[in-house]
């Protein structure tokens, strides 16, 4: 479902990748450059998990699928780079964490929403501890309940 519903579109230019200040941003969104997001091996893609929080907006729209699919590749449901995605769809925290967020988004199609609920749907039948599922659960009830989507 994930393949189906992001659409590959052109990589985004190199010098678009990063959304953030400072070498490290640059230096985890840099290794993302000129790759198509189905090329991703999931282990490249917890080696630079972190570049989720550093992404514009569009990058980050690109690449999220290589960061759902990982793990669904891998099996490891409990790994840093689950935690990154689930992060960033929590809906508490500062004003301007919110915005970062809802700029990221607010770029899903119905359709990549949907992929994204199934995603969320297969992460929590396979969570294991109870602290794991209630981060899912807040997860879902963001997306389910499009709080990104809100004006």
């Amino acid at each position: 479902m994930i393949a189906r519903a992001f659409e590959i579109e052109p990589v985004p230019p190199a010098g678009e990748l990063c959304g953030s200040a400072g070498g490290e941003a640059r230096e985890e969104t840099g290794a993302f450059a000129g790759k198509p997001w189905p090329e991703l091996e999931p282990d490249f893609v917890e080696e630079h998990r972190d570049a989720l929080f550093f992404f514009t907006p569009e990058a980050f729209h690109h690449y999220l699928p290589a960061f759902l699919d990982a793990p669904l590749r891998t099996g490891d449901v409990d790994s840093l780079t689950v935690h990154n995605v689930l992060f960033t769809m929590k809906p508490q925290g500062e004003p301007n964490h919110l915005r970062f967020r809802r700029t990221r988004w607010q770029l899903l199609t119905k359709l990549e929403i949907a992929a994204v609920e199934e995603w969320l749907d297969w992460l929590l039948s396979q969570a294991g501890g109870a602290v794991f599922a209630q981060e899912i659960a807040a997860a879902s009830s963001a997306i389910r309940g499009r709080f990104w989507w809100k004006s």
